[in-house]
């Protein structure tokens, strides 16, 4: 995959102030086209990223470990803190469902835009269509958990796998279920322990927020 860390980006690029100013001159040079391409794909890669972060709990999300690829789209790298384990188990992040920092935001227009709506749009959808499939996570999940000393299982598999259950709104109607997921978008915006994890990130091992 054709893609630089947001930390390496903003480091080679120290002339742009902002992740949104980068991504938007970058981008506007191959036309306006490209450009809504990029845009798009950004939104709907960090939709599934937001997604499968909550899901799996996916932690260590600072910006050396998030990727702008050539094409607009966002991913994660770095695997190694997920379900209840997090850095150091200092659980910076363990009260943020994802990173939604406002760089991230910005990219997007802000909350109140067709571009974030169409990101909620998404988060929904996606949610609504894996809590259907709930069952063959928890199974997989439940295979790798067996007699596994890994760390993200301690607390007990039992209780891993009943949390990750419960992530997916099984005990929640359709309706509520949507409810559900608007919740976890809302505070999951600008969370003040993300802004800490970066500026731990920074302090510690100059990792650009």
């Amino acid at each position: 995959m054709d893609a630089q860390s947001i930390d390496n980006l903003r480091k080679r690029s120290p002339q742009i102030h902002s992740l949104s100013s980068f991504f938007h001159s970058y981008f506007a040079h191959f036309g306006p086209y490209a450009h809504e391409q990029a845009l798009k794909r950004y939104i709907e890669s960090m939709a599934a990223y937001s997604l499968i972060t909550y899901l799996l709990q996916i932690k260590d999300r600072h910006n050396g470990n998030i990727m702008l690829s050539r094409d607009g789209g966002i991913s994660h790298i770095d695997f190694g803190f997920f379900l209840t384990n997090s850095p150091g188990q200092l659980d910076f992040e363990g009260s943020s469902n994802f990173k939604l920092t406002t760089p991230f935001l910005e990219i997007m227009g802000g909350e109140q835009t067709k571009h974030f709506d169409y990101f909620v749009l998404l988060f929904i959808r996606g949610l609504m269509c894996v809590r259907k499939h709930y069952h063959k996570f928890v199974l997989l999940v439940g295979i790798m958990s067996r007699d596994s000393d890994w760390p993200c299982f301690r607390g007990g598999r039992g209780a891993v796998l009943q949390g990750l259950a419960e992530r997916f709104a099984i005990d929640k109607s359709s309706t509520e279920a949507v409810e559900h997921a608007h919740s976890i978008i809302n505070t999951s915006i600008n969370t003040w322990r993300n802004y800490q994890y970066d500026l731990f990130q920074k302090v510690v091992n100059d990792i650009e927020a």
